[in-house]
């Protein structure tokens, strides 16, 4: 690995903490209207996480979950 994949790598993960934080925090607003930022922020997360795993030379496996279904 040379010296600019770890600088790369670094800087996405400092990235994907960013889009992480940023998600939580709207979360912890418990808005219904703040879901689209939420979603927004764990998107580009994700899509951070792909391109780390990339820049890495690994690849990201993502796990089902099953939807919560709503309290009636």
């Amino acid at each position: 690995m040379t010296a600019t994949n770890i600088s790369n790598a670094m800087a996405h993960a400092d990235r994907i903490r960013l889009e992480l934080a940023c998600a939580s925090a709207f979360a912890g607003k418990h808005d219904p209207q703040l879901d689209w930022d939420v979603a927004y922020h764990m998107q580009a997360a994700r899509l951070l996480l792909d391109s780390l795993a990339h820049e890495l030379g690994c690849t990201v496996e993502r796990a089902s979950v099953p939807m919560l279904q709503a309290a009636e």
